[in-house]
């Protein structure tokens, strides 16, 4: 007799073999797409590491701009004016009518008016809160008006705003009261409003106008105020 293989058992055994067979296909396939999928999930943390490296060294290069205009002006004394957008800076020059210069005499609260100052020869001076120069010019400045206010006209332009630093460079206000100013004094405005008016790139900065206030003349960086004092005579000549 011969014996043969169920055909359900055979159809059972057949099914099996094919589900055997499918399964490792398809665990090969799946892990086939993990690598794939960890891949993008890499590029896409490799692009964001980029950029954040880019940024970083952007504001690195920005920061080290910064730092060395600042070394500059503290090697020089000189108080470098950025503009800060806004009207473009006019151009001032010896004979030119001197630009219009309307604010509050900080000293003793006062509305100024430089088209007041008609008649006599007047001394411009602009200074900044951060400037070496400024912290040994305005002193003399001080004496000027003390001892020739009478024959000439005064006044001085502050630059700058409260900062970290070691007092009197700290403020405007510090400035002031540092160097004991008395002579009558109007704050530049956050935009440079007079400093871009007044043509100023670097402090301090004398203007002489004559009785008319036209320019006669224009000096800039520390001078003695044996230097100052003839100029203002030849304004009034």
């Amino acid at each position: 007799m011969v014996f043969g293989v169920d055909p359900r058992k055979r159809t059972a055994s057949l099914t099996s073999m094919a589900k055997q067979n499918r399964r490792p296909g398809a665990i090969k396939s799946q892990q086939s797409k993990r690598p794939q999928q960890s891949k993008k999930a890499q590029q896409a943390k490799s692009s964001k590491v980029i950029k954040k490296a880019r940024g970083s060294s952007n504001t690195k290069r920005n920061v080290a701009i910064i730092v060395v205009i600042g070394l500059v002006a503290a090697a020089t004394g000189l108080v470098i004016l950025l503009s800060s957008g806004g009207e473009s800076a006019k151009t001032v020059t010896k004979g030119s009518v001197a630009p219009p210069l309307v604010g509050k005499n900080v000293i003793d609260g006062q509305p100024f008016n430089l088209q007041s100052d008609r008649g006599k020869p007047t001394l411009v001076t602009f200074w900044g809160s951060a400037c070496q120069h400024c912290l040994a010019t305005m002193p003399q400045i001080e004496q000027l008006y003390k001892q020739f206010g009478s024959q000439y006209n005064f006044v001085s332009v502050g630059t700058g705003q409260k900062i970290q630093a070691p007092p009197p460079f700290d403020s405007p206000d510090s400035f002031i009261k540092h160097t004991r100013i008395t002579l009558p004094t109007v704050l530049n405005t956050k935009d440079n409003k007079f400093g871009k008016a007044w043509d100023v790139k670097n402090l301090p900065k004398f203007y002489i106008l004559d009785k008319d206030l036209k320019v006669s003349d224009i000096v800039t960086g520390e001078v003695p105020p044996s230097a100052l004092l003839p100029k203002l005579q030849a304004a009034g000549s």
